[in-house]
């Protein structure tokens, strides 16, 4: 009887969960995602109203809607899709009023109904000081992004034409990029066209902001730049040859797109999947009206003009990371194998040695973690020794070739797995920190060599075995952990100097 109970309400609960409150707060958690909800449920509120302009009691439905949109986005938090959908409620106001069109008595209303509702939402809650803070030019979170973009700026030409790799600029940036003064740390680029021009390239960059300006370019050339009033009423949903949903689906497309693409300046997408769509949707579109209004719009001005816009947009990104960028004692790059090489832009306190020059470093884990990443860039930057490092990726399977040339060794922790498998090494020096796993012992070539504990799975401070040998190096250190932290790193100084 209680499984047929429990089988029974199991609709209810999954309707009680979906529409619970920590659902929708981590829905409007993530900018970008609360900027694209907001163009669906403010943008694509218009549809009906241009489908349906005579009937009143759309304009009291929607209008509720756009007010209860408008208070959700207010109860975010987050500045970037707050001011997106103050312009969003602007746009499509303008839109409806400007040169008298058919429907801005329908379709105005909601949306002075919106804005009021954000304005007034805007002294209720907490994003109101932030907003003023914003004004004033006190908030410290501006001022730090434009830190990190000024830092992340050279990144973008790792590797211009294809990308990084989708995932990789916020393992890059935290670890070598990231500024060490900065308080509060980030994970991430947080501006979407940095991001996709450091994953994904430069032409795939381009491409995005075409296609975005086309989409927006074409609806405010029909609508306030048109020849005739017969191009502003197609455009508008008015009555012409131009089916009435066309019309009606190329407007909402236009305005949904602005504030995923005003979001994208201070956030960034978490969905990929969700932003492909959003972009090929709106390509859709484009395609869609130019076919039906190709003998109307003037299409190869729009694409020649949008093209120049996009392009001007990538010459101020390349001259932005070439010109004003931040100051780093090392330049971040790639092998052909993937790994990371940093090669030193200045040697402090003089020449490096000639004898010692390169270093291996095998990384503990995907991630090093902001301070243990920021903290093995500082040791490495600040070494005399070398001026080259190589940072082999743990996420990725062991090299089959290491790089050419002689090489001192630093393996991290969970590293250790991949020493058995690797090719013969000309290798000067040895460091092994914070072994976990299985006991593995370092080739014959060796001459250094740090053991430290191993952190088990009892939780106590059990000592590595030790192995004496001609050359070797014992010693110890007390950290407890799982991994290598800012502790350990400390106990390698001595390897580099």
């Amino acid at each position: 009887m209680a499984r047929d109970m429990q089988t029974t309400f199991q609709p209810w609960v999954s309707i009680n969960q979906f529409f619970s409150n920590e659902r929708w707060r981590a829905c409007f958690e993530s900018p970008i995602e609360c900027g694209m909800v907001m163009a669906a449920m403010v943008a694509w509120l218009c549809l009906p109203l241009l489908l349906f302009p005579s009937h009143r009691a759309l304009r009291v439905v929607v209008s509720i809607m756009a007010a209860g949109a408008a208070v959700c986005l207010a109860l975010t938090g987050s500045r970037g899709p707050i001011l997106a959908g103050l312009l969003l409620f602007i746009a499509i106001f303008f839109l409806t009023r400007r040169h008298g069109l058919v429907l801005r008595r329908y379709a105005a209303v909601p949306c002075v109904t919106g804005l009021m509702a954000l304005l007034l939402s805007l002294f209720i809650f907490p994003a109101g000081k932030r907003i003023g803070d914003m004004v004033g030019g006190g908030d410290a979170s501006i001022l730090n992004r434009l830190e990190l973009w000024r830092a992340a700026g050279p990144m973008s030409f790792i590797e211009p034409l294809t990308g990084i790799g989708i995932g990789e600029s916020g393992h890059f940036f935290s670890q070598w990029y990231q500024p060490e003064r900065l308080n509060y740390s980030y994970t991430g680029l947080l501006n979407s066209y940095l991001e996709i021009a450091v994953e994904r390239g430069l032409p795939a960059l381009g491409l995005v902001l075409f296609f975005g300006f086309m989409v927006m370019a074409s609806v405010w050339f029909g609508v306030c730049r048109g020849p005739d009033c017969q191009v502003r009423l197609c455009l508008t949903a008015g009555k012409s040859d131009c089916p009435r949903y066309v019309s009606a689906f190329g407007i909402c497309a236009a305005v949904s797109l602005l504030p995923v693409l005003l979001c994208g300046l201070t956030c960034t997408a978490q969905d990929y999947m969700t932003v492909n769509w959003i972009v090929l949707f709106n390509v859709v579109v484009l395609c869609t009206r130019a076919f039906v209004l190709r003998r109307v719009l003037p299409w190869a001005k729009l694409a020649s003009g949008t093209a120049c816009f996009a392009a001007l947009a990538l010459a101020g990104l390349w001259g932005w990371g070439r010109l004003y960028v931040g100051d780093y004692d090392l330049r971040a790059g790639l092998t052909e194998g993937g790994a990371i090489r940093l090669i030193k832009t200045e040697t402090p306190g003089g020449e490096v040695s000639a004898d010692a020059q390169k270093l291996l470093v095998f990384c503990d884990r995907a991630e090093l973690g902001t301070l243990y990443g920021k903290k093995l860039r500082a040791m490495l930057s600040a070494s005399p020794l070398y001026r080259e490092f190589v940072i082999l990726d743990p996420r990725r399977a062991p090299p089959e070739t290491l790089p050419m040339g002689n090489y001192d060794i630093a393996v991290f922790g969970n590293a250790v797995r991949w020493l058995p498998s690797l090719p013969p090494l000309g290798t000067k020096r040895w460091l092994v920190i914070h072994p976990r796993g299985g006991f593995v012992m370092p080739p014959k070539e060796i001459l250094m060599t740090v053991w430290l504990p191993k952190y088990d799975s009892t939780g106590g401070d059990a000592a590595w075995r030790k192995e004496t040998r001609a050359g070797i190096m014992q010693r110890e250190s007390g950290s407890l952990g799982g991994f290598c932290g800012m502790d350990v790193i400390n106990q390698a100084k001595g390897f580099f100097w």
